[in-house]
């Protein structure tokens, strides 16, 4: 139960900020390279060095 809700927080926050990223977008305060590099930060693979070699 409990991974449930923080799944559902997670997805969330990111919509929360996926949204403010584009509104930035379209009101010209961010370039379309930013906003990529923004969603490419929020979107990365949560994978570390260490679970990588096992």
């Amino acid at each position: 139960m409990k991974l449930r809700r923080y799944q559902r927080a997670r997805y969330a926050t990111l919509q929360g900020k996926t949204f403010a990223l584009w509104k930035s977008y379209r009101e010209g305060n961010l370039t379309s390279t930013g906003l990529l590099k923004a969603f490419s930060c929020l979107y990365k693979p949560s994978v570390s060095v260490t679970d990588a070699v096992e």
